[in-house]
């Protein structure tokens, strides 16, 4: 976060949901309903992501309408920190979020 002499604190969102969800993915646990959300909603991107687009089902589609409006703002900046990782080569982090996930459906 940066203030700029006004009063007005910047924070970078995008930044901030990317290392939320890699601490996440990091720690291995998801401590409360926020994350909850925050994780499935990086699943879903991330098998879309990794989806050939011929591929994607009516089902999917109501899933990702129905995240989108779960997450609000933070739905771009989740994807983005997806397309960033792969860029990156850290594969790892969508799939441990991805077994969070998993995880977290079986409760």
């Amino acid at each position: 976060m940066n203030g700029n002499g006004n009063g007005v604190i910047k924070i970078n969102l995008e930044k901030l949901v990317k290392e939320r969800l890699e601490e996440i993915a990091e720690r291995g646990k998801v401590g409360n309903q926020a994350e909850q959300i925050l994780i499935s909603t990086a699943t879903l991107m991330y098998q879309v992501i990794s989806t050939r687009s011929d591929q994607i089902d009516r089902e999917i589609k109501d899933r990702i309408e129905e995240k989108r409006k779960e997450v609000g703002l933070f739905f771009p900046l989740i994807t983005e920190a997806i397309f960033d990782w792969r860029e990156e080569g850290r594969e790892d982090i969508p799939k441990k979020i991805k077994e969070l996930a998993k995880e977290i459906n079986d409760e």
